[in-house]
């Protein structure tokens, strides 16, 4: 009996403590008091088998990927006609999500251009391809205006000075490649 009852112990431990009973027999229950602890031991115990061959306790540890840093690009802007509202500027990293789903958007104040004195905008980007699609929001509203079938209104550039046909520019003649090496980018604005 006592046999069966010590393998059933660990099956009634955890039903006593959903239904709340709190002792079994032979054990205290919550007004009783325990008349002697048992001692805690501290003592480290060593169990190193005496005739066990030395373990190599080395660990390989992999090498860290090394850092990867941006690259600066900056963008010589050229052909903004007034000061007035700011520069947009877009960066886009694929064919897909070219003119539609920029990477990264930064604005510049407006500032008179040429191409002798072009506006700079720096940008960091990782190494990569991208293509760069500016305008300059002269009525400040925070969209390119455009006319009733797309047309922009507001003067334009794009990164390559890549030209539409039928239609806007291709991400394939705008883009460039950014790699470790600083990198400039030159832009002419236009008036469509």
């Amino acid at each position: 009996m006592r046999t069966r009852r010590f393998l059933s112990l660990p099956i009634l431990l955890p039903f006593s403590l959903l239904l709340g009973v709190s002792s079994f027999a032979g054990s205290p229950g919550p007004d009783e008091s325990v008349a002697e602890e048992a001692p805690i031991v501290s003592e480290a115990v060593d169990t190193a088998l005496p005739d066990a061959p030395a373990v190599d306790s080395t660990i390989d540890v992999p090498k860290a990927e090394p850092v990867v840093t941006d690259t600066t690009v900056r963008l010589h802007i050229a052909g903004v006609a007034s000061v007035d509202g700011q520069i947009f500027v877009s960066v886009f990293d694929s064919k897909k999500a070219w003119l539609k789903r920029p990477v990264r958007q930064v604005t510049a104040a407006a500032a008179i251009s040429s191409t002798e004195n072009p506006l700079i905008v720096e940008l960091q980007l990782p190494a990569g391809e991208y293509a760069i699609q500016v305008f300059h929001d002269t009525d400040g509203n925070g969209k390119m205006k455009t006319n009733f079938i797309g047309i922009p209104k507001e003067p334009t550039g794009v990164s390559n000075d890549a030209k539409g046909k039928f239609g806007p520019p291709k991400f394939v003649d705008a883009k460039f490649t950014v790699g470790d090496e600083p990198l400039d980018v030159p832009i002419n604005m236009v008036t469509i």
